[in-house]
């Protein structure tokens, strides 16, 4: 890989870190579901570079099955938070 391509794995590896550790410290459900949301993205976005620099079809198989689970992670996690008299806040 060249510098810059060196440059973008990196940052794309340090959002994924930075989602990851807001998903874990964040102080209430929001801020982790948020934290979990970006570094999916953040994941995706990654295993696309891979897939362009490497050529490998295979990768990017990997980042559309991520693609597709997202929305459905995040109905399941926004079902578990929802308080229990059915009123939305």
């Amino acid at each position: 890989m060249f510098d810059w391509q060196v440059f973008v794995a990196v940052g794309l590896l340090l959002a994924l870190a930075a989602g990851f550790i807001r998903a874990i410290r964040g102080p209430s459900s929001n801020d982790r579901l948020t934290g979990l949301l970006f570094s999916g993205t953040s994941g995706v976005a990654l295993l696309l570079f891979m897939s362009i620099e490497q050529s490998n079809v295979g990768i990017l198989d990997a980042a559309l099955v991520f693609v597709v689970l997202a929305p459905i992670l995040t109905l399941a996690l926004l079902a578990s938070v929802r308080p229990s008299n059915g009123r939305a806040s």
